[in-house]
């Protein structure tokens, strides 16, 4: 990662942190953003515009039938990313936890990439992700699921990226890249 992110740092003339390369920290390069920046524009954050320079296969949308908390929402995404690693020889995920309009607790966004060919090709992908967010996020209790996922193809023109990227600089929300 911290080769692809010094290579568009280059391409795009901005530096994204003064950190050691091999010890590269997502989160304290957005804590010194943060305390840079007084206002963000997410078109412009070159946070953002990796997220976005980076292939991608799904937007996906994270819930669960339970309230989930920040800590809670990264120790699920971390399963997920873990528990498909088992599965997919490479993959992605950069995920967001935001809170709810509407009631208590927190749901995710993401993007995934999965680098196994034969799933894209054999088209399991979806179902692969749908079972295995499933299973990490309590499996079903009473004949119910207790996770619901929306996914969808990226399509870089819709915006995914940015959508997911907005999030980074918030204060009330979490975040992650993880990769195998």
């Amino acid at each position: 990662m911290i080769a692809s992110l010094r290579s568009f740092e280059a391409k795009k003339g901005v530096q994204l942190c003064r950190l050691n390369p091999n010890n590269f920290n997502w989160h304290k390069a957005i804590d010194i953003t943060n305390r840079m920046t007084k206002v963000v524009n997410s078109d412009n954050d070159p946070y953002v515009e990796y997220v976005a320079s980076l292939p991608w296969d799904f937007f996906c949308t994270f819930t669960t039938r339970y309230k989930l908390t920040l800590p809670s929402a990264r120790r699920l995404m971390g399963r997920l990313h873990d528990r498909l690693s088992s599965e997919v020889s490479k993959n992605r995920l950069f995920w967001v936890a935001e809170p709810f309009d509407c009631k208590e607790g927190y749901h995710c966004h993401g993007l995934l990439y999965l680098q196994d060919q034969q799933y894209n090709e054999r088209g399991i992908d979806f179902s692969l992700v749908k079972t295995t967010y499933e299973i990490v996020s309590g499996g079903k209790k009473g004949g119910k699921s207790m996770a619901n996922t929306h996914l969808s193809r990226y399509n870089a023109k819709k915006g995914a990226a940015r959508y997911c990227g907005k999030y980074l600089l918030k204060t009330n929300a979490d975040y992650d890249i993880l990769n195998s």
